[in-house]
């Protein structure tokens, strides 16, 4: 992975090992999580707030001109409840997955989508006004 953080990830950037301690008390899904979900998560960020916006915006044209308070509120009722949108999110990032890395998520897929979803949303509500 490049030093330079203005640098353009790649999808080969993914095989290059996050280092955590080894020692620590860090279950699979955890493991899963910091090895695999958050590198995707970093190399698929400049389309996640992009999808989520466009998706509020279909809903209701004027959303970029809310208050800060109800774009909020709208984009975040959009991630926890709009299922289509949830589907397209987590599919951007399961699809980035290597066959390896894609049977050992099926192997917990209920924890690690429900990872998926926390780590999505949370990445969003923090970053889409930099979108706008």
């Amino acid at each position: 992975m490049s030093s330079n953080p203005k640098e353009e990830l790649k999808r080969s950037d993914l095989t290059v090992p996050v280092f955590f301690d080894e020692k620590s008390s860090m279950n699979a899904a955890e493991h899963f999580q910091h090895t695999v979900l958050r590198p995707i998560l970093k190399l698929q960020n400049e389309l996640l707030c992009p999808v989520a916006i466009e998706q509020c915006v279909s809903q209701d044209p004027g959303f970029k001109e809310l208050s800060v308070r109800k774009r909020d509120s709208m984009l975040n009722k959009a991630l926890m409840t709009n299922q289509p949108l949830r589907s397209l999110l987590s599919g951007m990032i399961i699809g980035m997955m290597d066959p390896e890395q894609l049977k050992l998520f099926l192997t917990d897929r209920k924890d690690l989508s429900k990872r998926i979803q926390n780590m999505v949303r949370e990445r969003i509500m923090d970053q889409y006004s930099k979108f706008l």
